[in-house]
């Protein structure tokens, strides 16, 4: 046979592919996807927070021009400042 052998992936289909590139491709794939997840929930949790009302803000102890960074603290992005992050990041 030739360099190119087919092996037969995790489907059963033949591939062109070593298994370990199959295999790392699918991890690819699921980091992709997991990055899509969580940035589609940051997108929500930051649309909840925006449609808020000032007042509701206010009592929340928040002003809408600190959304954006509290967001960045709580994923991470930057450091924590805030007491309220530092309390969430310890799970209280």
């Amino acid at each position: 046979m030739n360099e190119l052998t087919l092996r037969h992936g995790r489907s059963g289909m033949a591939t062109g592919h070593p298994p370990s590139a199959w295999n790392r491709l699918c991890a690819l794939w699921r980091r992709c996807g997991a990055r899509h997840v969580e940035g589609s929930r940051r997108r929500r949790e930051l649309r909840a927070l925006r449609v808020m009302s000032d007042a509701t803000l206010r009592d929340l102890g928040l002003e809408r021009s600190e959304i954006a960074s509290i967001q960045a603290e709580i994923d991470g992005r930057t450091a924590a400042t805030r007491m309220r992050v530092m309390q969430h990041e310890r799970g209280c």
